[in-house]
C-alpha cells in the first residue's frame, strides 16, 4: 500500500478495522462487511484512490486482473471483470474466483459518497 500512498501522502487508515460476518442462507457463501476509518483524507481523495482500478493492483495484493467491460458516462455505472487470487490470510471465504461486477458511485450530501455494487461469479 505504500506505493499507492505516494499519490495520496496524507491518507492513512486508523487501526480500528472491523470485519463482520453477515448472516447468510444455509448453503450460501459467507458474506462480510469491512469497516475502516480514514483520517487526514478528503472524501474526494479516498474516492479517487479506491475507485482507480489500474492503481489498485499496486496495493490490493488479492487483485490478479481487472478489465473494464462497459462504462455508462451518463449515469456513472461501470461494469468490470475482476479476478481475485487467494488471500494471504487463511480466511475460508476468500478463495480464488472470477467476478463480474457492476457498480455505481454517487455523491450525497455533506461530501458523502455512496457506492452500490452487485457481483456474480457466473
Amino acid at each position: 500500500m505504500e506505493e499507492a500512498l505516494i499519490f495520496f501522502p496524507t491518507m492513512h487508515s486508523a487501526a480500528n478495522r472491523r470485519l463482520l460476518l453477515l448472516p447468510s442462507l444455509q448453503g450460501s457463501p459467507l458474506k462480510y462487511l469491512s469497516v475502516t476509518v480514514f483520517e487526514d483524507c478528503s472524501a474526494e481523495a479516498l474516492r479517487d484512490f479506491y475507485m482507480d482500478n489500474d492503481n489498485r493492483k499496486q496495493w490490493d495484493k488479492t487483485l490478479f486482473e481487472y478489465q473494464q467491460l462497459q462504462m455508462d458516462e451518463d449515469n456513472g455505472t461501470e461494469i468490470g471483470r475482476i479476478i481475485k487470487k487467494k488471500s494471504r490470510f487463511k480466511f475460508p471465504f476468500l478463495t480464488p474466483r472470477e467476478y463480474i461486477l457492476a457498480w455505481i458511485l454517487w455523491e450525497g450530501k455533506n461530501e458523502t459518497y455512496y457506492c452500490f455494487s452487485k457481483a456474480t461469479t457466473k
